[in-house]
């Protein structure tokens, strides 16, 4: 008869730590959810002062950079052809 009343609170306590470990988890997955968005709302915000405030202040006229900057890259091989 104690076996039976030791694998029923065994059964008891597993089920008590599998409902601790739901609990803990949702707490989790609530605080990044609300860590994600808060970051979203603050990088939207962001980009519009950036659009907004700092974009008409830049005065860059993509049209006048020049663009014609060519490199060459040279080697020698350790038999000395390049």
């Amino acid at each position: 008869m104690s076996e039976v009343n030791a694998k029923k609170s065994r059964s008891e306590i597993m089920t008590t730590v599998v409902n601790v470990l739901k609990i803990i988890l949702t707490v989790i997955a609530a605080i990044l959810l609300v860590i994600l968005f808060t970051g979203i709302i603050c990088f939207g915000a962001f980009g519009l002062y950036v659009r907004s405030e700092l974009a008409p202040l830049a005065d860059i006229d993509i049209g006048t950079i020049n663009m014609n900057y060519t490199s060459t890259v040279t080697y020698l091989t350790d038999n000395g052809e390049g």
